[in-house]
Order: C-alpha cells, then structure tokens, then sequence
C-alpha cells in the first residue's frame, strides 16, 4: 500500500485522510497508518462493501467501527453500497460515523457533503433506467443546496466521471473521488481502462484542476487483470 501526500494549501490548516475501493478488503494497515498519522477527518468515499451487504462484509465493518475512534469520520455511498439493504445505512450510524447519503454536516469548520453514485437503489421497484435517472434528478438537486452553503466545502463523490459533466464548475473547494481503480493497469503514467471512463481514461489518480482528488482504490477486485504498476492507495491531504 502506497502512501500519498498532497499539499493543496487551502488555509484551512487540516489534514483529511481520504479512503477509496476498499471492497471488503483487510483494513488493519489502513488502520495503523491512521492512528500514527492522526487525520482531523476521515473520508470514506465508496465501495467499501464488494457485492454484498455490509453484514456479510466483515472488513468493511472493521473499518467503519474503528476510524471513528481514530478521527472524525464521513462515509458516502458508491456503486457497490448497491447491494446492501436498506435498514444497513443505520448500522453505518451506530458506528459512530457520519453517512453523507445526498446529505452535508460542518465538522472541524469544513463543509463535508456526500453525492450518493446514481447507480445506488434502495429496493425501488422501478426498472434501472428509471432509477439511475431520478438518483440523478435527485442527486444534482442536492448538489445544488449544497453549493449554496457558506463555508469551505468538500465533496465526496465516488465516481471521477461525473466532474466534467456535472461537477466541474459546482461551487465546491474540493471532489475527492476513487472508482477508477487507478486505471488497472498503468503505462506511462496513464491508466488503461475505467468503469464509467472506457479505454484511456482521463481521471484515474492524482488531483485534477486543483480541485479533485482521485484516489486509486485499496483493492484488485478485477481478479483475471492484476494491478501493474498501480499500487494500492492512501491518501493524505493537507488542506
């Protein structure tokens, strides 16, 4: 696992740990990197289940449970949060971690809002175009609220791929987003392949814009393609 380290001098004199594509993986470095490192806030930004629900997903939980006794901790919701039930966004609370679902709190004097991926579905019974375009709808309406408050604000929104669409010029200081896995596979600093990005991808890891912040995942989910120079990732950033 790589540690990485970006000083984006924002004046808020915070350090905020960002934490991508866990996918149920063991979290104890994780865990050990933060208690000696100390965060003012962690962030949780998707995937922390992999295609099952939170209490079949027992490293998961092992992460939830223990940030919050380390720092401050947000969680938002990815693709893969899909496959919980829905009274399981109650067990992340009881875990004394604050769930970001379309939702903000103020902590530490920042602004932390989670857009929840437009490919999560809580037992709707609509078909899943119909779904993905109301949590669409949905989700840019609460973007919008968000943009509005007064204050430092940071976005948690797992997928990169919605920055130049729909989050590029939202009234936001920072995006830290994961999903693209650091591209699988990367040659000459790019990635290869994304979900949501295809071939050559544009935001795999690194900050873009001086704005967002994408993680490279702590995970090799794609079992048949290893990781290759792509290593797993832990992100600090210096705000």
């Amino acid at each position: 696992m790589k540690i990485t380290e970006y000083n984006l001098n924002k004046g808020m004199n915070k350090l905020v740990a960002v934490i991508t594509d866990l996918h149920d993986s063991e979290p104890s470095g994780i865990l050990k990197s933060l208690s000696a490192r100390r965060p003012d806030v962690i962030c949780i930004v998707g995937d922390f289940v992999h295609k099952d629900r939170l209490k079949k997903s027992p490293n998961a939980m092992k992460l939830l449970e223990n940030c919050p006794k380390i720092a401050s901790t947000v969680v938002s919701l990815g693709n893969h949060e899909k496959f919980m039930c829905g009274g399981e966004t109650s067990d992340i609370k009881k875990t004394g971690a604050v769930l970001l679902n379309n939702s903000s709190a103020n902590i530490s004097g920042i602004n932390f809002g989670g857009l929840t991926s437009f490919e999560y579905r809580n037992k709707l019974d609509d078909d899943d175009g119909k779904r993905i375009t109301a949590a669409k709808i949905g989700g840019m309406a609460w973007v919008k609220r968000f943009c509005a408050l007064k204050g430092f604000k940071i976005l948690l929104c797992h997928h990169p791929e919605y920055y130049p669409e729909f989050l590029k010029d939202a009234a936001v200081d920072l995006i830290f987003s994961g999903h693209a896995h650091g591209g699988q596979i990367r040659l000459f600093g790019r990635g290869l392949f994304a979900p949501g990005q295809g071939v050559l991808p544009k935001y795999t890891r690194g900050v873009y814009d001086g704005k967002l912040v994408v993680g490279a995942g702590l995970a090799n989910t794609v079992k048949p393609v290893p990781r290759l120079f792509n290593s797993r990732e832990l992100i600090y950033v210096h705000i």
